[in-house]
């Protein structure tokens, strides 16, 4: 088991290499690299970062993730009234959405998910080991009512 789970790290090593030799698809975004994310990143991968700080970085990049996430999604024209009663011209989301939550691995960014789609259904994936070292998934999809 020890010798095939060191064969699959080094894989994925393998893989990561050349992916970044690569160009990366059209459907590939990656967030621009400021000094905010930077820094959070920094915190988020330090050993010596404490919990509360991890959780709070953590969620906080993945709240800049489903920013970007959602300029992604399709909008359509919406006027409003507003207090002063003047009219703005202002975008909804025109489609339904849920969330896929990979267990233990996508939880940190239920919060962030939660936060701006309280409606919204969320689905769960869960990948296991099983007893042999190969790959158990298990999902839980409820997203669709």
């Amino acid at each position: 088991m020890a010798e095939k789970s060191a064969q699959h790290i080094l894989d994925l090593k393998t893989l990561s290499e050349a992916a970044l030799e690569e160009e990366l698809p059209p459907n590939i975004i990656i967030l621009e690299q400021k000094n905010q994310l930077k820094a959070m990143t920094t915190i988020i991968r330090d050993q010596d970062t404490n919990s509360e700080d991890f959780i709070f970085y953590l969620e906080r990049t993945s709240g800049l993730v489903l920013a970007r996430a959602l300029d992604e999604l399709p909008y359509s024209v919406k006027e409003v009234g507003t207090p002063t009663g003047h009219s703005y011209i202002g975008l909804e989301l025109s489609t339904k959405i849920c969330g896929v939550e990979i267990v233990r691995a996508g939880g940190a960014m239920r919060s962030s998910f939660s936060q701006n789609f309280s409606e919204a259904p969320i689905g769960k994936v869960l990948i296991q080991t099983s007893d042999i070292g190969e790959p158990l998934v298990c999902l839980h999809l409820n997203c669709f009512h």
